[in-house]
């Protein structure tokens, strides 16, 4: 028998909790795959200008900004990486989708960069939520999410850890706690 959604408004709010349930599910198995694949990605460094990954990011972002009003400032100066732009891709926009989704609307996020010696430290600052220090030395872990009302799988960390972790740098993350911001740093080993 074909049911139908409209002839009984008493099964809509049902439906609607089948289909997001359906659509996370779809959503940790995407990035399960993508975390299972990060592992097996031969990496291709090239001479990469960080500015023009970070400008493609913020373009595909664009929406999630413009309706949050957040007021994205990049430092980075013409600063050149010799990396994967692929990755370098993968793990800018986790990052700044996080700093997003844990900012508040007319907020502000810094993307900037620090160049020492032969390593490149680039980092994503925003004024959002913040994280408890007790939290960070795990939120980098699988499946890992500071509180259950928080959008998304808890597996976007994971994945940036793993793509610097291949290209040879480091991840960490800095906050004085709740209320107070987090700044998100990754380092690239080489630099042209």
């Amino acid at each position: 028998r074909e049911l139908r959604i409209g002839s009984n408004k008493r099964l809509m709010p049902r439906f609607r909790q089948v289909n997001k349930s359906v659509v996370d599910m779809h959503n940790i198995l995407d990035d399960l795959l993508e975390y299972i694949n990060v592992g097996q990605i031969i990496s291709h460094p090239q001479r990469t200008f960080v500015g023009e990954i970070l400008d493609k990011v913020i373009l595909d972002l664009r929406k999630k900004i413009h309706s949050k009003q957040i007021k994205v400032n990049v430092k980075v100066n013409g600063t050149i990486a010799l990396t994967d732009p692929q990755r370098l891709r993968e793990v800018f926009f986790n990052l700044i989708d996080n700093a997003i989704k844990f900012s508040d609307n007319n907020s502000e996020i810094e993307i900037g960069s620090e160049k020492k010696g032969e390593e490149l430290t680039l980092y994503i600052k925003d004024r959002g939520i913040g994280i408890n220090k007790e939290y960070h030395h795990r939120i980098f872990d699988m499946f890992e999410r500071l509180s259950v009302e928080s959008e998304g799988t808890g597996i976007g960390l994971s994945i940036c850890k793993r793509i610097v972790e291949i290209q040879g740098g480091k991840i960490w993350v800095d906050s004085d706690g709740l209320g107070k911001g987090s700044t998100f740093y990754f380092t690239i080993p080489k630099t042209v």
